[in-house]
């Protein structure tokens, strides 16, 4: 589904929240998608407050905000949510044993270019290469646990 999308990130903190999944479009707007596996996650989400006490969802429907994705949608297994529970300019993709659909396309909350704002790109820059060391990391350790185990073997 986001195969196309230039940029993506999983679990990552951009704006003023941590959000499940992330993408930059080749035409350069930014969806993140929100992952449920419950109604009682659902109905928490819109609970969640931002640093400075303001409702997370209420940040993202006001229309005077920029600095937060161009497109939102929320993604759960079929028929765990009310489609009337979600607002309108949300999208929704349901999820299968077979795969995920977008069974409505998320409307705009805004078409600022955040690409071309310094303070959104320092940060993105920073979640990929921050990202990177990990990944890297990770493999060396892995590296060293294979190639002490092979030598556990020859003993």
């Amino acid at each position: 589904m986001f195969l196309n999308y230039r940029y993506r990130l999983n679990n990552a903190f951009i704006f003023k929240w941590e959000f499940d999944f992330f993408a930059f479009s080749k035409s350069g707007y930014c969806i993140e998608v929100e992952i449920k596996t419950s109604k009682s996650d659902f109905k928490a989400d819109f609970k969640k407050t931002l640093p400075d006490g303001i409702l997370k969802h209420e940040y993202l429907q006001d229309k005077t905000k920029t600095y937060k994705p161009n497109k939102f949608a929320f993604a759960f297994p079929k028929g765990l949510i009310n489609y009337g529970d979600i607002p309108d300019q949300y999208g929704i993709i349901e999820l299968t044993e077979f795969g995920c659909r977008m069974t409505r396309n998320p409307k705009f909350l805004h078409k600022t270019d955040l690409m071309a704002s310094n303070k959104f790109l320092k940060s993105l820059l920073d979640k990929f290469y921050y990202r990177n060391i990990d990944l890297r990391i990770l493999m060396e350790l892995r590296d060293y646990d294979i190639k002490y185990k092979q030598e556990r073997l020859k003993l």
